[in-house]
């Protein structure tokens, strides 16, 4: 509710899904985020970069407080030992954003076995910001 009532209208973020996926909540343990955004063009295109927000008490104004500082710049947020946040401008683009989050986290997992794999290159992911306008 906080991050809604302090969001500027020039924002497209209008909604907030917060949910507890298994992958990705399984990930908010890591410090520093150990979810790369950049693994496939969908997730940096439509997650940006992830934000780890610090561990606060459930429904504390601190957490209200880093919550809403995090999703004024970023979409995907994983709350320290507790779960997975997606602003977006409605319900289904939130949804598809924790949906995502816990996709990429399964493909990280996933990746760790597999010879060469890497994330998309700066040049790439600038690519991305330059023709869909992100920046």
């Amino acid at each position: 509710r906080r991050f809604l009532s302090l969001t500027p209208s020039f924002l497209f973020s209008t909604t907030v899904v917060h949910a507890h996926p298994i992958f990705a909540s399984a990930f908010s343990t890591a410090q520093p985020c150990a979810l790369d955004s950049r693994l496939i063009a969908e997730t940096y295109f439509i997650l940006g970069e992830i934000i780890n927000i610090p561990y606060f008490i459930m429904g504390s104004k601190k957490l209200a407080d880093a919550v809403s500082d995090a999703v004024v710049h970023n979409t995907a947020v994983l709350l320290e030992n507790h779960g997975a946040l997606c602003a977006a401008k409605d319900l289904l683009h939130a949804f598809d954003g924790i949906d995502l989050m816990e996709r990429l986290a399964q493909m990280t997992i996933f990746r760790r076995f597999i010879d060469n794999s890497h994330i998309m290159t700066e040049a790439q992911c600038k690519e991305i910001a330059a023709v869909f306008k992100l920046h």
